[in-house]
């Protein structure tokens, strides 16, 4: 295994789905917490990018084990510190 951190990013962007080889078939609250609940994937890092923005949207991301919550429209910068900041924990 390499000592390089991991990042997955999970869409819910209909484009940027079909420019992934494997796709999802779940949304980011079910993959959030499939991957807190194996010992291999539980620290890896999740940020949910999303274009649902209600609060209870952002509650149920972090209740299902995400770390942050990225509602769409954002800026690269800001994504880039969000990352950055997930890794420095």
């Amino acid at each position: 295994m390499s000592d390089r951190p991991l990042v997955l990013v999970a869409d819910d962007d209909p484009d940027i789905l079909n420019l992934v080889t494997l796709r999802l078939e779940r949304d980011g609250y079910e993959v959030a917490q499939r991957l807190r609940s194996h010992d291999a994937t539980k620290a890896i890092p999740i940020i949910l990018l999303t274009a649902r923005a209600q609060d209870s949207d952002v509650a149920r991301g972090v209740e299902a084990g995400a770390d942050d919550y990225v509602k769409k429209p954002f800026s690269t910068t800001d994504l880039r510190s969000r990352v950055q900041a997930a890794l420095g924990r």
